[in-house]
């Protein structure tokens, strides 16, 4: 047995008291970019707009509208006070068969508020109905109508003993959808299990009980991205694109905001022009049509 203390130059076989001190680093994990908006990506599926489908292609039905304004197809110029104006139903109001909504007595509201009753539709060209509307005032006159001016049926009228008109269909649209794939992976060795991590917890309070607890956070981020991405930005694919690997075809699903755009209205503006006064005309249009809808259905 040799002496307890030697004069030598210290080597890496010989440990220095001062190296056995703990590291004066903290056992926090820290985010330092927080959450990365990770609270945000399960917005749809915590307000509860989630369901299981039994297959990869999936899709509901949606009632059609009830009611339709009809559209001008040419320029119409101003008839004379008292006269009928003419005009030819756009192709838009017409489905595969040319069938449209528009019929005999109904009452239309033109833009300067004259009200009318059509007395004749012609249909010698099928593809292109040929409309004659007759002022319910004697003292009115039709404005003249511009390619795609949009007019309302606000109503109709009949004569006694006149019968039935002629029956109406709204139907209704299909809509469908392709269950998208996605996939993450973490992936370690056998050596790796009995490794013990450094850090005891994360900054947001997040338990590491074992190393690969942090790679697990990191997948359920990665993967609660790609679904929020493809939710609300997605768009249903009709390129045919095949892993050559399965042979099997690559399927994306359609978002909400591509499907907004499809099959809603969008308001254009110019840049710098919409401001605050412009959105609040617009909010109390909307209440006040809501609230007139609201009364309409409440008094039957």
């Amino acid at each position: 047995m040799g002496p307890d203390a030697i004069a030598q130059i210290y080597a890496s076989d010989v440990v220095s008291g001062f190296d056995i001190h703990k590291p004066e680093k903290l056992n926090v994990l820290f985010s330092r970019y927080g959450d990365q908006g990770a609270s945000f990506f399960q917005l749809l599926r915590s307000m509860g707009f989630e369901q299981p489908v039994a297959r990869d292609y999936y899709g509901h039905y949606e009632e059609n509208h009830i009611h339709t304004v009809i559209h001008v197809l040419d320029n119409v110029v101003q008839p004379a006070v008292g006269a009928d104006i003419v005009f030819t139903l756009d192709p838009v109001d017409l489905d595969a068969n040319n069938n449209f909504y528009v019929r005999l007595w109904d009452v239309i509201l033109f833009h300067n508020e004259v009200t009318g009753s059509v007395n004749d539709i012609d249909i010698t060209v099928p593809a292109a109905p040929v409309i004659t509307v007759s002022p319910s005032e004697i003292t009115d006159q039709f404005p003249a109508l511009t390619a795609g001016d949009e007019l309302v049926i606000m109503s109709s009228a009949f004569s006694e003993g006149s019968g039935q008109p002629q029956g109406a269909v709204s139907g209704t649209w299909e809509y469908s959808n392709w269950a998208q794939i996605i996939k993450e992976t973490i992936g370690y060795t056998g050596t790796e299990m009995v490794n013990q991590t450094w850090f005891d917890v994360t900054s947001k309070g997040q338990s590491i009980p074992a190393f690969y607890f942090k790679g697990q956070i990191d997948i359920d981020y990665r993967m609660a991205l790609k679904i929020d991405g493809a939710l609300l930005w997605g768009k249903e694919s009709t390129n045919v694109i095949t892993d050559p690997v399965t042979g099997r075809r690559i399927r994306t699903t359609e978002g909400a905001i591509p499907y907004t755009r499809r099959i809603g209205n969008e308001q254009t503006y110019v840049v710098g022009a919409f401001d605050v006064d412009e959105l609040m005309k617009w909010i109390i249009l909307l209440t006040g049509i809501l609230r007139a809808i609201i009364s309409l259905d409440y008094w039957g």
